[in-house]
């Protein structure tokens, strides 16, 4: 059985990396203040992976690249790049620039087919699908464009939905704990223990008790990860990573005394 993971998302919006709350943007700073504030070459020893999202509403894929591969040069874990993917050649941009893996969501609506090919040519496990849910008319559903369009799907019907496209991950966010730090929506975990997917949850994440339930509670949880810049800086991931091991949920020690 492989261990679960921690993963950090960094979010990046035309120059800038931000902070989201409920999908509502906020800007922190330039690749240069993410060095010099949060240390990613200090943080990436207690994460196990980090993703880079681009959500730009206007897309500039050499831009987005610069900034990746500024990051890439001071972290030494597995990346993934998401954001803007609608071809091939998009996604053959991100694994040539220092991807191991992609990170997809609205084409998993608009065009399966892509996802495929992009599958076919680098691997099913370099793929992750992410999947963004808003709670709506007493369900939760899945809304794709930087959670803009409402797909008119619940999450459970487009888990079936996605069934036949070739993939590692699912990704999945709360837009209405987004960056709120008040913990993970719930129910929404409650729905997923039917499908057979390996998942990566994210919003809410505030503190390590929020870390420790979803482990807890949900076997099919793979990783968790949390995109907020405020709330875990310096030695916090660390932390929360030393007592989850100590809690006795299965992640590596790398650089930690437990």
């Amino acid at each position: 059985m492989l261990r679960k993971r921690l993963i950090f998302t960094l979010l990046y919006d035309s120059g800038y990396f931000i902070q989201s709350r409920n999908f509502r943007r906020q800007k922190i700073g330039k690749k240069e203040w993410i060095n010099k504030n949060y240390n990613f070459s200090y943080v990436s020893n207690f994460i196990d992976e980090l993703i880079i999202l681009d959500i730009s509403d206007k897309k500039n894929i050499k831009k987005f690249i610069q900034n990746c591969k500024y990051i890439s040069d001071k972290v030494f874990v597995p990346m993934s790049f998401g954001g803007g993917i609608n071809t091939t050649e998009y996604a053959k941009q991100y694994f040539e620039n220092g991807a191991d893996k992609v990170v997809i969501n609205s084409q998993a609506f608009l065009n399966k087919k892509i996802i495929n090919k992009i599958s076919d040519n680098y691997g099913s496990s370099s793929v992750i699908i992410s999947i963004d849910v808003k709670y709506k008319k007493k369900d939760h559903y899945v809304y794709i464009h930087n959670g803009k369009k409402n797909t008119e799907m619940t999450i459970e019907r487009y888990l079936k939905f996605i069934s036949d496209i070739k993939f590692a991950e699912v990704y999945l966010n709360s837009i209405d704990n987004d960056g709120t730090g008040n913990g993970i929506d719930k129910k929404l975990l409650l729905k997923l223990k039917k499908f057979d997917y390996k998942f990566i949850i994210t919003g809410g994440l505030g503190n390590f008790t929020h870390f420790y339930d979803v482990f807890k509670k949900n076997k099919k949880v793979e990783a968790i990860a949390t995109a907020n810049l405020l709330n875990f800086v310096g030695d916090s991931l660390k932390i929360v990573r030393e007592k989850l091991i100590r809690k006795k949920v299965d992640l590596s020690i790398r650089n930690l005394t437990v």
